[in-house]
């Protein structure tokens, strides 16, 4: 009976909150992993989407422990993430600012362009599939971190 009690005692250990936070943290970096994967795919190794107002946008991943069984996904910037996804859906034409108009110098000794049209883009499904694949993988992950801390607590 001792021993019963015993095992009763090791394992009660895996429920407590800091094992409990190993195991959804576990999750958590699965997931991401496997969005940043996602957003590799898509968009080539850096991650990044070009031709925004300040340059190059990179598409990247957090995630935040809400509870002792809850992961909250947060896709940075959620705006690229969008456009990622769905692709841009209409044509638009762009008049740049008179300072800005050096950067629209098409030759230089031509003198400068007045506008440009920024045109249909496809989706890439991005977000789908990051948020399929983690739905995969977390569980997965966690399942793992279980087994891992049974182990701890038995030995």
């Amino acid at each position: 009976m001792s021993e019963l009690t015993d095992l009763a005692d090791r394992l009660g250990r895996i429920l407590d909150s800091d094992a409990q936070k190993r195991i959804v943290t576990a999750a958590g970096i699965a997931a991401k992993k496997v969005s940043l994967d996602a957003a590799t795919t898509s968009l080539g190794g850096d991650r990044a989407m070009r031709n925004f107002k300040k340059g190059r946008v990179r598409l990247g991943v957090g995630f935040d422990v809400v509870s002792d069984h809850e992961v909250q996904m947060n896709y940075r910037p959620d705006g690229a993430w969008i456009l990622a996804d769905q692709g841009r859906h209409r044509t638009k034409k762009v008049t740049p600012k008179r300072r800005q108009a050096k950067a629209f110098q098409v030759p230089p000794a031509a003198g400068f362009r007045r506008s440009f049209i920024s045109g249909r883009s496809r989706g890439l499904n991005t977000f789908q599939n990051a948020a399929r694949d983690s739905g995969r993988v977390a569980p997965e992950a966690a399942s793992d971190a279980v087994d891992t801390e049974i182990r701890k607590a038995l030995r």
